[in-house]
């Protein structure tokens, strides 16, 4: 799992990850993984989190806030109209 290299630090969502390619601890944010690290990071939590559905319900709340401030921040509004 090679790091990517954009570090937006958008969510404030921070995990440690090993950087294979350097084999140092790497701190990212969840978003700025790739999405194989992504479910890396979610399947461990699966396995060591007594409280994994709690967790991934702040992940996704956490994450959906952030889209939602990025969306009114840039005026943003999908080209899907759900509505209809």
């Amino acid at each position: 799992m090679a790091m990517i290299q954009e570090n937006r630090k958008l969510s404030g969502i921070f995990f440690r990850l090993k950087n294979e390619e350097s084999g140092e601890m790497e701190v990212r944010c969840f978003e700025d993984f790739s999405e194989d690290q992504q479910k890396f990071i979610m399947e461990q939590n699966s396995k060591t989190n007594k409280d994994y559905q709690m967790w991934l319900e702040g992940l996704c709340l956490q994450l959906s806030r952030t889209i939602k401030e990025i969306g009114n921040e840039l005026d943003l509004f999908s080209e899907y109209n759900l509505e209809s």
